[in-house]
């Protein structure tokens, strides 16, 4: 069976916070539900962030439909949908300065 989403060995470390998220290591098959549950801070959100290429991982591969999602692969960022449990942005921004950054994301 084809996978839909596979992690290998990813890693991200934040300096500052001294939180590293090490050696990665899934897969999830067509057709199959999962979900990602843990203790704050147990690196839930920096794991999608990851997947996303929302955030930089440090090593490690993530292919998603069969490859790696890299900055300019808005037509696969079209198939994905996420919902972040807040607002993940800046509170001064406006709906236009928003509107800008997620253009570089997503084409719709």
């Amino acid at each position: 069976m084809e996978n839909i989403l596979e992690l290998q060995q990813v890693s991200k470390t934040f300096l500052k916070s001294n939180f590293a998220l090490e050696n990665i290591f899934f897969h999830l098959p067509y057709g199959v539900i999962m979900g990602v549950v843990g203790e704050n801070g147990a690196g839930k959100t920096t794991t999608i962030g990851c997947i996303l290429n929302t955030v930089a991982k440090d090593s490690g591969k993530i292919k998603l439909f069969g490859k790696e999602m890299y900055d300019a692969d808005t037509d696969m960022r079209e198939k994905i949908g996420v919902v972040y449990d807040g607002n993940n942005f800046p509170v001064c921004w406006t709906p236009k300065q928003l509107a800008k950054i997620m253009t570089g994301l997503y084409k719709q």
